[in-house]
C-alpha cells in the first residue's frame, strides 16, 4: 500500500500547486520489484479517473441515503453497480431478496452506473458533452 500512499500524497499535493502554477513532483512506482517511470500525463490521467470514480461513488451513495436507504445498503448497491460484480450486501437488499423496493429513481440511477462501469468514465463522459455532438 504505500505506493498508493505516495500516489495519494502526490494528488493532494496537485490540488495544492494547481492553483499557483505547475508545480515539480516525483513519484517512485514499482510494479512487480520493476520501477515504473510515468509521464506528468499519464500520472495526470490516473489521478483524474480516481478523483472522478470517487466522486461518482460518493455522490451516489448520498443519493441513495437521501432516499432512505441505509448506509451499508446505499455504499454495497453503489459499489456492485458501478463494478457489475453482481449482488449487493445486506439485510433489506441482497444476494436473496429484491430490489423492487427502492424507488424507481433509485433503480434508473444504478442502471446508469452499471452503464458508466461497463463502458468506463471518460467514455459516458465524452458522450454526455455537448462537443461530442456537434458537426465540426
Amino acid at each position: 500500500c504505500r505506493t498508493f500512499a505516495q500516489l495519494l500524497k502526490d494528488f493532494i499535493h496537485k490540488i495544492d500547486k494547481g492553483c499557483s502554477g505547475y508545480a515539480i513532483t516525483f513519484l517512485h512506482l514499482q510494479y512487480q520489484t520493476k520501477s515504473v517511470n510515468l509521464t506528468n500525463q499519464t500520472r495526470n490521467t490516473l489521478l483524474s479517473f480516481f478523483a472522478t470514480y470517487l466522486l461518482l461513488v460518493g455522490l451516489s451513495t448520498f443519493v441513495l441515503m437521501l432516499a432512505k436507504v441505509d448506509s451499508t445498503n446505499a455504499i454495497t448497491i453503489v459499489l456492485s453497480s458501478i463494478g457489475n460484480v453482481g449482488p449487493s450486501f445486506g439485510l433489506e437488499i441482497g444476494p436473496t431478496m429484491s430490489w423492487n423496493i427502492l424507488p424507481n429513481f433509485i433503480k434508473w440511477l444504478c442502471s446508469f452506473l452499471m452503464l458508466v462501469g461497463r463502458l468506463e468514465i471518460f467514455s459516458v463522459l465524452v458522450i454526455l458533452t455537448p462537443s461530442f455532438w456537434n458537426k465540426s
